[in-house]
């Protein structure tokens, strides 16, 4: 931990796909663990097009409830990403 400092979930990938002929989409994908699911519920603006998964139903989605880039990503962080992830307190965090 950095002393004064808040730590950030880091960027794991950006990536950038096509969509249609002409238009590209760049995702930016973080990695972060937690111990409990979200206390505060979606705020207006925000996006609530997510779910938490394991890695096993991960393995399984089908192209209707997430695309292969996002298996690929999500591979990525549950294989590379989180085995070498250490825990930070929350009650270290300055604001």
């Amino acid at each position: 931990m950095l002393s004064g400092s808040t730590l950030h979930p880091y960027t794991v990938c950006h990536s950038t796909h096509p969509i249609g002929d002409d238009h590209f989409h760049t995702d930016v994908g973080y990695a972060f663990t937690a111990a409990a699911g979200p206390k505060a519920g979606i705020a207006a603006g925000e996006s609530n097009d997510w779910k938490l998964v394991a890695r096993e139903e991960l393995a399984h989605m089908s192209d209707e409830e997430t695309t292969a880039n996002i298996r690929e990503i999500g591979s990525y962080v549950f294989d590379v990403c989180l085995p070498g992830c250490e825990a930070v307190s929350p009650a270290g965090l300055q604001g």
